[in-house]
């Protein structure tokens, strides 16, 4: 699974 991209995106987008 590609969770980590799912993760990633959520969190680059509460981090922005």
């Amino acid at each position: 699974m590609h969770t980590y991209v799912i993760v990633y995106i959520v969190l680059g987008d509460r981090l922005d």
